[in-house]
């Protein structure tokens, strides 16, 4: 079967919503060529009723171990009121996978450790290591940063190294234009620090974990840039943390073993606003 689930042909209704602002955000210049057309795009309201309507869950492990493997890449990356989600495509030529080097070193970071140490432990420059966890990050279909690494991902590398209670994902498979997706979504991460910050502060947390700007936060906030700071700067004080990264991490780590469970209405939430 592979290490992701086998995908059943099915065929797809279109989305509710004509309007294309859904769909996909176009691909950087790095990874034209290697994403479908824009046809076959599947939209972000399409894969959340899909995502609604799955019955099925799947390790999440499973989501590192593919992108690793090269057999598949980075589609998407969104989130919810709810849920974070991540949308896998299958690659139709299968690419070389990272090295077993350069994939400890993104493994290691992604869990928190500094890139200094990483690349003390590597006997590599810093700058060296910067350019292979970029590199690494990319071939996955991800922005070339690892600190702004997404948090489903960051979950599924603890939930490889045995380091969450976030151990199974929603997983929903499809087929469309030709090309093989993989959808898995979690619940949000927030409610492990809900007891430890004020609300205002919970509010900042659940957009860091979006991997929003201080810029894009401020906006989002209805605030400045520095106050949005001094929020960050107050919550990475209560529970220990030194970054973006290392707050994912402690996130993860920490995820309840219950969540709050809201009702299923992303998808409707979403085509409202994509239709106006």
């Amino acid at each position: 079967m592979g290490i992701a689930p086998q995908f059943d042909a099915m065929t797809t209704s279109p989305a509710f919503c004509s309007e294309r602002s859904d769909l996909i955000p176009a691909p950087s210049e790095a990874l034209r060529g290697t994403l479908p057309d824009a046809d076959e795009w599947l939209s972000r309201t399409r894969a959340i009723q899909l995502d609604e309507l799955s019955n099925q869950s799947g390790a999440l492990r499973s989501v590192w171990e593919a992108l690793a493997s090269g057999q598949w890449m980075a589609a998407d990356t969104f989130s919810t009121e709810t849920r974070l989600y991540l949308v896998l495509r299958r690659r139709s030529v299968r690419r070389r996978a990272p090295s077993a080097v350069d994939l400890e070193m993104l493994r290691r970071t992604l869990l928190g450790e500094r890139q200094k140490v990483v690349a003390m432990d590597s006997r590599k420059s810093h700058s060296s290591v910067t350019g292979r966890l970029g590199a690494c990050m990319s071939a996955m279909g991800f922005e070339p940063h690892a600190s702004r690494a997404p948090a489903l991902l960051v979950a599924a590398v603890a939930a490889a190294a045995g380091q969450t209670r976030l151990g199974n994902a929603r997983t929903t498979q499809i087929e469309q234009g030709g090309t093989h997706y993989w959808i898995v979504s979690v619940p949000r991460l927030e409610d492990a620090v809900a007891d430890s910050v004020t609300r205002t502060e919970l509010k900042i947390v659940k957009l860091v974990v979006e991997g929003m700007t201080h810029q894009q936060m401020a906006l989002e906030h209805g605030s400045s840039p520095r106050t949005v700071a001094n929020h960050i700067s107050s919550v990475f004080h209560r529970i220990g943390v030194s970054g973006r990264s290392e707050l994912l991490v402690y996130l993860v780590q920490n995820f309840p073993a219950a969540v709050r469970h809201a009702p299923a209405h992303d998808a409707e939430k979403l085509a409202r606003s994509a239709c106006g």
